[in-house]
């Protein structure tokens, strides 16, 4: 209790654009892409989130799942250590429903469905836009939460820029950046190299990653972007039972010897001609992953003697995409075609003799057309806007599928504007679901889902603003595991309400807070009682949705001396949150809860001149102690967080942007 009412007394700075303190969505000049069209951000009727770099930058943010975890309607599962795997859901749906893109090319595994945000260096990211309602209709498969667009930086001005900006942390990790842009007539591009560190805290959680990207433009017609990289971390896993001390691990890691290494090359070529009214545009998109996961532990052989089992997984992720879009003014219709396939290895070997055990290997792939249209139109003088958009999407792994949404935007007067949308969207079965050797299920369903949000803006004089937002989502045909079997068996519902409110009380002070309440429940559709769960000793065809909180603030003070000095103070609330595991002593479900948290960070941003600023960030200020996310069983100790980081930062930019 002391933790709530400590946070509904701090603020935070929502995202202050370019030295304003006016939100995001009441700037008509903004202008988003997530939709799939460009329009301006005053004018969309669905619920969206605008982070830009000024904001990460002012706050000496470091990681992407620090930046992440900020936000309110967001939640974000971790290992607890740098470059460990982060995946996000949106409003308590899980990851696999929530759409990942980069500069417009899906970044979902078809292998799972999430995707991995430790991939993306914070210092590439020239914004993030974040649409929090279905966009099935737009997009197709895995957008039935939401969507995430990360745009990478582009150089758009005349000459030749250069920027350099890097960090270290007191837990021995460090980040190293370069960035150079050039346009000159008709040619700009720029490229940027990436180089990220970290020896951990916890045994065997070393981290080490490279990455490169960048675009070339002719024109302002044809636009390429790339990005690829490698990485390796160790994978400690979560703190082990005092009863239990694996023979490969210690107190403090599951394993001292599992790691991951991973491979990634993404592209994409863009086409974009304008004739008259019309804007006619073509897109081939390229993403590959190959991933490595190496596992140490003790394994038993038919007599029940035991030996060195080192097991080895291959995966690899290939996805080719391609599209043709025509707009007409508010008139948009695309096609889109896309070819996924998944190659997957493992090899289990003894250690001691050096033998094969066994091994598995299974190649599925999958072929998809969508065809969609969307049409915007404005009443009384732009006084009342409405959108919507249909999709057809026709799978070879699946039955086909239509997807649709609808918006309304109100402007009741120039302070006040009511927004309102629904929409339909789908998550498809993932290849490890549908053929995962000796318990994938050919047989299954897309997740089906149907939600309603909306939202009410108000703006007094330019200091106070508020967002009011509520929502309501269910997922039918639910895809869960049961007897090692995935079966669509279940349903999801969601239902809740997100408070975004902006306080500029002077020139030198912002404050303001996010605050989101939800309630999420899964349901067991089959009315046959032997599908029910068994928890804690009853038998229940309801129960809470595990993973995620039920509440969540985020607040701060920022206050700022003219143009270059900032200094921010954050704290974050997350509500406890369950999971269930089973209990092979008793034959049951128990329940598992990591306690609610609240953490406090620091942020103070300096600029010296126009081309050098440093950074200072303190992360966890009072080194609380806590899990970030449930591990294996129901005795070990989970995630732990690292504790408190102190890092220092800085950027050069020894040419004028």
């Amino acid at each position: 209790m002391n933790s709530f009412l400590f946070l509904m007394i701090s603020f935070v700075s929502l995202s202050p654009v370019d030295g304003e303190e006016i939100p995001y969505y009441w700037l008509p000049e903004i202008v988003v892409t997530a939709k799939r069209i460009r329009e301006p951000l005053s004018e969309v009727a669905v619920d969206m989130r605008i982070i830009t770099k000024d904001e990460i930058t002012k706050k000496g943010i470091r990681t992407v799942d620090d930046l992440l975890k900020e936000e309110g309607f967001l939640d974000t599962r971790t290992t607890g250590m740098e470059g460990g795997l982060i995946t996000v859901g949106l409003r308590g749906f899980p990851a696999d429903q929530l759409l990942v893109l980069h500069n417009g090319i899906a970044l979902n595994s078809t292998a799972n469905g999430c995707f991995d945000f430790s991939e993306i260096p914070i210092s590439s990211i020239k914004r993030i836009e974040i649409v929090k309602s279905p966009s099935s209709s737009l997009y197709g498969a895995n957008a039935s939460s939401g969507v995430i667009n990360i745009i990478t930086k582009d150089e758009q001005k005349e000459g030749m820029s250069i920027e350099a900006n890097g960090d270290i942390s007191d837990q021995v990790a460090k980040h190293i950046f370069t960035d150079v842009g050039f346009r000159k007539g008709i040619l700009q591009s720029n490229i940027y190299i990436s180089k990220r560190t970290s020896d951990g805290k916890r045994p065997n959680s070393d981290f080490n990653s490279i990455s490169y990207g960048g675009n070339i433009s002719i024109l302002d017609l044809i636009t390429t972007r790339f990005s690829m990289g490698e990485r390796e971390v160790g994978v400690p896993g979560p703190i082990p039972s005092p009863a239990y001390i694996p023979l490969y691990g210690d107190s403090n890691a599951y394993s001292l010897f599992d790691n991951q290494e991973t491979q990634y090359r993404t592209g994409s070529v863009n086409l974009e001609r304008r004739i008259g009214d019309f804007l006619l545009s073509s897109n081939i998109g390229y993403r590959k992953e190959n991933l490595q996961y190496s596992q140490v532990y003790e394994g038993y052989k038919e007599d029940w003697t035991t030996y060195r089992a080192d097991d080895n997984w291959y995966y690899i992720t290939e996805q080719i995409t391609g599209s043709f879009q025509v707009s007409y003014k508010d008139i948009s219709s695309g096609i889109d075609v896309s070819h996924q396939e998944f190659w997957a290895y493992d090899s289990l070997y003894d250690g001691d003799k050096e033998s094969l055990v066994s091994d598995n290997f299974w190649n599925p792939d999958r072929k998809i057309k969508g065809f969609w249209s969307s049409i915007k139109h404005r009443f009384f003088n732009s006084k009342i806007i409405t959108s919507g958009s249909l999709r057809w999407d026709k799978n070879s792994d699946y039955s086909d599928f239509f997807s649709y949404s609808g918006g309304i935007l109100f402007n009741a007067r120039y302070d006040c504007r009511i927004g309102a949308s629904f929409g339909k969207g789908f998550r498809p079965p993932t290849f490890n679901e549908l053929y995962w050797p000796g318990s994938g299920n050919p047989s299954l369903k897309p997740e089906d889902s149907f939600q309603a949000n909306t939202y009410i803006d108000i703006n007094l004089k330019k200091m106070f603003y508020m967002r009011i937002s509520g929502f309501w989502r269910e997922v039918k045909n639910s895809i869960s595991w049961v007897d090692f079997k995935p079966q669509n068996i279940d349903k999801l519902t969601v239902k809740g309400i997100e408070i975004n409110p902006v306080i500029n009380p002077c020139d030198f002070l912002s404050l303001s807070f996010s605050l989101v309440m939800k309630k999420a429940e899964e349901e067991r559709m089959e009315k046959d009682t032997a599908y029910h769960w068994s928890i804690d000793g009853n038998l229940v065809q309801k129960r809470r949705a595990p993973y995620t909180p039920e509440k969540k603030f985020s607040g701060s003070i920022e206050l700022k001396r003219g143009k270059n000095t900032f200094i921010t103070f954050t704290s974050i609330y997350t509500g406890e949150k369950v999971a269930y595991f089973y209990d092979f002593l008793s034959s049951r479900y128990k329940t598992k809860r990591i306690d609610d948290v609240t953490i406090c960070n620091l942020g103070i941003h300096q600029n010296l001149g126009e081309r050098f600023s440093l950074s200072f960030r303190i992360d966890n200020l009072f080194d609380k102690k806590y899990q970030t996310n449930f591990g294996y069983t129901l005795d070990d100790g989970d995630y732990p967080a690292s504790g408190r980081s102190i890092s220092l930062g800085f950027n050069f930019r020894p040419t004028k942007s």
